[in-house]
């Protein structure tokens, strides 16, 4: 089963809206430390068979409102570990690290494991967006 974040129709919520870090992993000095960030994110996931039975007495029929909220929270945990540069320089081990937080977080509280995890889009404030490309 799929859920997303998006503004695509299709999207089960509407993108996550997060901040981003403080300032690079390698310490160099970032002024554009936590920016808006709005992040689109689509994961699919399978409930564990063994817990099927817990998860309908933990949740009835409605895990998938929890699994929306437990991953959201997990997904803008991980965008405040980064600074803004790091969503183009390293945007595969971003999405890498949420994966691995939804996919804890749905182990641990929901009785599920995630199977992928994909980073759809990622956009910035359009004055910092026009900064980078300038850059560039």
């Amino acid at each position: 089963t799929t859920l997303s974040f998006g503004s695509l129709s299709t999207d089960t919520r509407d993108p996550i809206e997060a901040r981003t870090g403080p300032a690079s992993h390698d310490g160099d000095e970032d002024d554009s430390a936590g920016l808006p960030v709005t992040i689109a994110v689509s994961f699919q996931y399978k409930l564990m068979k063994e817990k099927v039975s817990d998860l309908y007495d933990k949740y009835k029929t409605s895990w998938e409102a929890s699994y929306l909220q437990y991953s959201q929270h997990a997904i803008t945990n991980v965008a405040q570990l980064y600074a803004p540069r790091y969503f183009w320089e390293r945007r595969k081990t971003i999405e890498d690290a949420m994966a691995l937080a939804v996919n804890s977080t749905l182990i641990s509280k929901g009785m599920a494991q995630i199977e992928h995890l994909q980073l759809t889009s990622i956009h910035f404030q359009p004055k910092y967006e026009q900064t980078i490309t300038d850059i560039q």
